[in-house]
């Protein structure tokens, strides 16, 4: 059992935490996993007295364990080493581009056989902008890679079925939620950019 002091530490722990937490202007559900740690502690006492809140807090746990360990993010990591394996070192494209995800882990991409040109994360840009940026961007061959979540590239013209690679179930992006099934994936796309330097990037042939 916990003293009534630490329980009370603990509570405030919590709230100030969350309060920091939810001032902050990016938003993540990763960052509240900090304050596991109080709500676990003070759980303890609770949990013990009452059986059927130990059955909650196993489906809760589980639950949590499936949205950050499978669905959260969850197709990048395959993405990268798929790039890895095929695309980047066999047809020689050395830009590669992150959209709406974790920024790529860059040593996923290091191979002696390629050298990569750019890796660029784009954050959450608008997609006129994201243009922008390819388009200014330095690539030898104008050739990009793309990965983007599917609930965001449905809504941008030049990302399409002739540009699109491949795709990745699952993988949920919370600052884009997906409204259908079919948009709980990443996708890679590829694209090259116009000689022109237009703002729309055309399909690859």
């Amino acid at each position: 059992a916990i003293s009534r002091r630490l329980a009370t530490a603990l509570r405030a722990v919590f709230v100030l935490g969350l309060l920091v937490l939810s001032l902050a202007p990016h938003q993540e559900m990763r960052f509240l996993l900090p304050l596991v740690v109080p709500v676990a502690a003070m759980s303890g006492d609770l949990l013990a007295e009452r059986p059927k809140l130990r059955v909650f807090w196993l489906v809760f746990n589980v639950a949590l364990g499936v949205v950050f360990g499978v669905l959260h993010q969850g197709g990048l990591v395959p993405a990268l080493l798929s790039l890895d394996r095929r695309v980047l070192r066999d047809e020689g494209i050395a830009c590669v581009a992150t959209w709406e995800t974790y920024m790529a882990p860059r040593f996923l991409l290091a191979d002696p056989a390629y050298q990569l040109e750019a890796v660029v994360d784009f954050g959450g840009m608008e997609p006129r902008q994201v243009a922008r940026e390819l388009a200014q961007a330095p690539c030898s061959n104008r050739t990009w890679i793309i990965l983007v979540p599917a609930s965001v590239s449905v809504d941008v013209p030049w990302l399409t079925e002739q540009t699109l690679h491949e795709t990745w179930f699952p993988h949920l992006s919370t600052e884009n939620l997906p409204r259908w099934p079919s948009e709980l994936a990443l996708e890679v796309h590829r694209i090259v950019i116009p000689s022109d330097g237009g703002l729309e990037p055309q399909a690859l042939p």
